[in-house]
């Protein structure tokens, strides 16, 4: 991948995004898949398309003349504008195509789409932060080419228009790097029988570098990262997420509860937080030692944000979903809390505990004014939620 786009300033979109993607793909690896790179350089992608595009061009041409004659090659300068005005329109469209399709194998359906724009390149991007089975994947990568390039292309051909025909032409060749990425990912053997496609979430390009980090979990399964797809001449897509069996979903959950977690927030004083999904995103970014409980800060640490955050986290969370902080009884005497609201319970702080530790079927519910009797608890939680508004005025 070139320097000049690894070093790319990323927008608050894009950063709330990446720590989504580095969260995921950790919990991946922690459950034992093994990531394999298949890589699409930016220099080779061009030059292939350019080698393939030049002769396609050509004998597409040929072709149209035999069939329409001379006279249907004519192209004035009132046309040419005009497909250019086309391809610029199309090119977005292209996105919403890619959105589209994969939103039909989403959970969530268009929550789990992004699109955005990389000022550098004018490169519009659709892209999602969770994996996407190979072949769901292969569906919406190739939508677009289908739908704005081989259907104009036939229409233009056998009606003679030389508009639509040019306008399908071009847009084959921009879904050069959906065309090239989906051979790779076709070709590779996984190890396991399943193979999930993950995109990165904020790496694109003009005919794109891209690659899959293929992991496989012993012999039965296998993970795909698809990090940096380009499109060609519009840009670049990713997956989203989809229906999963109760293995596999409890594998991709963030926090316990997340694949359930649907409550809406109630709150109006905090723009973008939709979700508990949307909230432990945030939080991602705004959880610190100072907000840790002080008995555990001296073990906190960066890998393990959610550390000694569990009371002030889930008071904050009661605050823009409503319902009730409900508490578990550790063997040290403490209470590990968590929320229930909107018919849904979730933990957002539960990855600090191994998988399996906690009981959530065994719970009291707690008060605000116990737990905030204790001033230094109290103050945490107002800096949790002055940090946590700071990072949402971004």
């Amino acid at each position: 991948m070139a320097k000049k786009e690894q070093d790319r300033k990323l927008t608050p979109a894009e950063e709330k995004r990446m720590r989504r993607f580095e969260v995921v793909s950790a919990e991946l690896e922690g459950q034992g898949y093994r990531k394999t790179p298949l890589t699409i350089g930016l220099v080779a992608a061009n030059v292939m398309i350019m080698l393939i595009g030049i002769p396609f061009l050509v004998l597409s041409m040929i072709l149209f003349f035999h069939i329409n004659g001379a006279a249907g090659l004519s192209f004035g300068a009132g046309k040419t504008l005009s497909l250019v005005a086309a391809m610029i329109v199309l090119t977005v469209i292209h996105e919403l195509i890619h959105g589209a399709v994969w939103s039909l194998f989403c959970e969530n359906g268009w929550k789990d789409i992004d699109f955005g724009f990389i000022t550098q390149y004018l490169t519009p991007y659709c892209t999602c932060a969770a994996p996407l089975p190979r072949w769901s994947y292969v569906e919406g990568a190739l939508a677009p080419l289908v739908i704005l390039g081989i259907v104009p292309y036939i229409a233009g051909l056998f009606s003679g228009s030389v508009f639509v025909f040019f306008l399908g032409i071009m847009m084959i060749l921009g879904a050069g790097g959906d065309i090239m990425l989906t051979i790779k990912l076709l070709r590779f053997k996984a190890q396991g029988e399943e193979v999930l496609i993950y995109d990165h979430p904020t790496e694109a390009g003009s005919v794109g570098p891209g690659f899959a980090e293929v992991t496989a979990k012993e012999s039965t399964s296998a993970f795909a990262v698809n990090c940096g797809h380009g499109d060609g001449l519009v840009a670049r897509v990713g997956p989203v997420d989809v229906l999963v069996d109760p293995v596999h979903r409890q594998a991709l959950e963030r926090f316990w509860g997340e694949t359930s977690a649907d409550c809406k927030a109630a709150a109006t004083g905090y723009p973008g937080i939709d979700t508990p999904s949307d909230l432990y995103e945030a939080l991602s970014g705004v959880w610190c030692a100072e907000t840790c409980a002080p008995r555990m800060r001296a073990d906190w640490t960066e890998e393990n944000r959610t550390l000694g955050q569990c009371s002030v986290t889930a008071f904050l969370a009661q605050d823009i979903f409503g319902g009730e902080v409900l508490g578990i009884l550790l063997p040290d005497g403490n209470w590990h809390c968590f929320n229930r609201a909107g018919g849904c319970s979730f933990d957002l702080t539960s990855a600090q505990f191994p998988e399996g530790e906690l009981d959530y079927n065994n719970f009291m519910e707690q008060s605000r004014e116990a737990h905030f009797s204790k001033e230094e608890k109290r103050q945490r939680y107002e800096l949790l939620k002055e940090k946590l508004k700071e990072y949402l005025s971004k």
